[in-house]
């Protein structure tokens, strides 16, 4: 009995020392499984790191390498700059956390940082329980466990790479495995940075290299390319040595007409025009000799054709070949001259304008008297008095007066002057037979529509539009030819109107066609600039064609330019047309309107107040006057229930029309005003309009036309 149990626990023994054995040959096999999993992972990762040059590249491949071989949902890179940890590489298996979420760790802030300043690797089962764990993105993102392992290449931390799982893992189970994969990517980090450095100082040696050679080039090729930039200077360039021209370049030649060889071969005195030579001579030989003279001057030069050019030069002193010379450089200004000479024209013109809107100003103040006068008289008269016909007569002269002013005022100042519903077929009619009368070699064919709409626009304006247009046409003729003017009404539809630059609606096409030489494109783009010209000075002054356009631009109008080189040229010129209810008041007779109301005359003229006070007399209204706009503004005051209307001159002294009509708006915000002026309707006038007056009446006026504006301003 006792032997059977001992044999029994003998067998029993030998069991359990059996199954011993085979768990340690288990565990045994499976350390040994792992380990060679583990170094099938680390040579995978040395193989993939091996052939990445750029840190990015190293840290991008370790991140998936690592995810894949460890199954973790995310693996993140940090490198260290200073005392922060800055993101390199990431990857995850969760949307809800994305690179830019993940912020800047200072050393020692959450896991990562922890891991940087202690240089010793991390672990954290479960980092929502963990207060090491700061930051929070990690645990919204559902991780875990977590484990932060520093980067470490010698005595020098270059980062830390973190791997983080959903899962609760122990990794500190793989932390000498882990370990081997930080410096792993530390030999790969530090090979890469340190191939960058090489890369770098290659690609400066490259360039230093570079460098010298384009030095060494540019030195072997500085005469060469000095030579070449003389040589293609906008400027003219050369020497004058022993008064003789050296080394021109080509645009000397252009301007000269002269080639090299002709330039160097005679003084160059000898391409000055006579009444300078002795001047520029002088110049030339004082500067020689050290003496100080002006560096830039101006002089006339005779090119190969024997034309005169204007020349600035500047020069200076310079030694060449051991002997003094002059380094010169000459620029042709000859039509930035013309140009000045345009432009002083121009200004002169403004100025006679400014001068000549004055006079015809003040000439409508004293027309304006006459009228008025007149006008009384002949109130006073039948028409079989001896004096009627007389009185008439007056009064048409004054009207000849105040056409002749209107145009002093329109040459003054731009705008619209008397604007009136006009038949644009009998202004061709006039206007073309008068040019043609005068230039016997242009043949004028006229092909105008019956019933052509009218236009609201200023007569002698039109006339001047159009003349330009026939005086341009005979200038592209200069051996005659023909000019065919042709008018229809159109309509402009919305998306023509966008082409024109005009509004939609009606108009009237009035197209000017000659059989000259034509323009090219660059001409048509530039035919209306202001100056611009293709003749000569003395032709034309080149304000034609630009003074046309901006006419019938201010006429809400547009011109339109078609040609050919060779060919001859078509000018369009569009006008809005006027309905035939408004162009039917062109011819309304003589109306006389009278009122009981009170209206206050302002004007600084005593001679206009005066009779103004008696003709409206006369038509029953009651008058009260005021010579300056300060004393008109206290008449106002005191009567302002009582003055239905202020008729106010626009030139007055002191206070001009627009601070008065201010004034009076402060004292009572509805008062109604007249304007009145011996100018035109132009810009300013309309801005004094807008600011609330009922109405404008230019001078000098007839009772009819005043009587007649006084009844519209009253209906406001």
């Amino acid at each position: 009995m006792y032997r059977k149990d001992r044999e029994h626990r003998g067998n029993d023994t030998e069991k359990s020392s059996s199954d011993n054995v085979t768990d340690k040959s288990i565990k045994k096999l499976s350390r040994f499984s792992q380990t060679n999993k583990e170094l099938f992972i680390l040579n995978r990762l040395a193989q993939s790191l091996t052939s990445r040059l750029s840190v990015s590249e190293i840290c991008n491949t370790a991140v998936h390498e690592i995810s894949e071989a460890l199954k973790v949902d995310a693996v993140l890179i940090f490198l260290k700059k200073g005392e922060e940890l800055h993101l390199c590489s990431f990857i995850s298996n969760t949307d809800s956390l994305k690179k830019e979420d993940i912020p800047v760790h200072s050393v020692g802030e959450c896991l990562c940082g922890i891991a940087s300043l202690n240089s010793k690797a991390i672990f954290s089962i479960n980092i929502k329980k963990d207060k090491r764990c700061t930051w929070q993105e990690c645990k919204k993102a559902g991780f875990n466990s977590f484990s932060a392992v520093p980067i470490i290449y010698g005595d020098k931390q270059l980062g830390v790479f973190g791997i983080a799982s959903k899962k609760q893992r122990n990794f500190k189970k793989t932390n000498q495995f882990l370990e081997t994969v930080a410096n792993q990517l530390a030999i790969s980090i530090n090979n890469a940075r340190q191939f960058e450095k090489l890369n770098a100082y290659s690609s400066k040696l490259e360039q230093e290299i570079e460098r010298r050679e384009i030095i060494e080039k540019k030195l072997r090729d500085s005469e060469e390319k000095y030579r070449r930039v003389v040589e293609n200077a906008n400027d003219a360039i050369f020497i004058i040595q022993d008064g003789i021209i050296k080394f021109p370049n080509r645009r000397l030649e252009e301007i000269s007409g002269y080639s090299k060889e002709e330039l160097t071969k005679v003084s160059f005195t000898s391409f000055i025009h006579d009444e300078d030579k002795q001047m520029v001579l002088e110049r030339y030989e004082k500067r020689i000799k050290g003496k100080n003279v002006p560096d830039t001057y101006t002089f006339r030069g005779i090119n190969k054709k024997g034309e005169t050019v204007i020349i600035e030069n500047t020069a200076m002193l310079i030694e060449w070949e051991g002997k003094p010379a002059t380094l010169n450089f000459l620029r042709d200004v000859t039509q930035q001259k013309k140009l000045e000479e345009q432009l002083f024209q121009s200004q002169k013109m403004e100025t006679i304008g400014t001068l000549a809107g004055g006079i015809a100003h003040n000439f409508n103040n004293l027309l304006m008297g006459i009228l008025g006068n007149t006008s009384l008289m002949l109130m006073k008269v039948d028409a079989l008095h001896p004096f009627y016909d007389k009185l008439k007569a007056i009064e048409r002269l004054v009207e000849n007066g105040a056409d002749l002013t209107r145009q002093l005022i329109g040459f003054a100042r731009g705008g619209k002057y008397n604007v009136k519903p006009i038949d644009i077929n009998k202004l061709i009619i006039d206007t073309s037979e008068m040019f043609g009368m005068t230039r016997k070699d242009i043949t004028i064919y006229r092909n105008l529509q019956e019933n052509l709409d009218s236009v609201e626009a200023d007569k002698a304006q039109l006339e001047q539009v159009f003349l330009n247009m026939y005086i341009n046409a005979w200038q592209a003729m200069p051996s005659g030819g023909n000019i065919h003017i042709e008018t229809k009404n159109i309509s402009i539809n919305e998306q023509e109107s966008l082409i024109y630059d005009i509004k939609p609606g009606e108009y009237i096409k009035i197209s000017i066609t000659d059989t000259g030489i034509g323009m090219d494109e660059d001409t048509q783009k530039r035919v209306f600039d202001p100056f611009f010209t293709t003749r000569g000075l003395s032709e034309s002054t080149g304000l034609g064609l630009a003074s046309a356009y901006g006419i019938i631009r201010n006429h809400g109008g547009t011109i339109k330019v078609y040609s050919e080189k060779g060919h001859g040229t078509t000018f369009s010129i569009y006008l809005p047309s006027l309905e035939p209810k408004a162009a039917a008041t062109e011819k309304a007779k003589e109306v006389y309107l009278h009122g009981e109301e009170t209206l206050l005359l302002i004007d600084d003229d005593i001679m206009n107040i005066e009779s103004l006070k008696e003709l409206l007399e006369e038509f029953g209204y009651k008058i009260m006057t005021a010579q300056s706009g300060e004393e008109g503004i206290e008449i106002y005051k005191k009567h302002c229930e009582d003055i239905q209307l202020v008729i106010l001159d626009m030139i007055m002294p002191g206070m001009n029309a627009g601070e008065i009509l201010r004034k009076l708006q402060e004292i009572n915000k509805d008062v109604r005003v007249l304007l009145s002026s011996g100018y035109s309707l132009n810009g300013e006038t309309e801005n004094i309009i807008n600011m609330g007056c009922k109405g404008f009446i230019q001078k000098p006026f007839k009772v009819d036309e005043l009587s007649c504006k006084i009844r519209e301003a009253l209906k406001f």
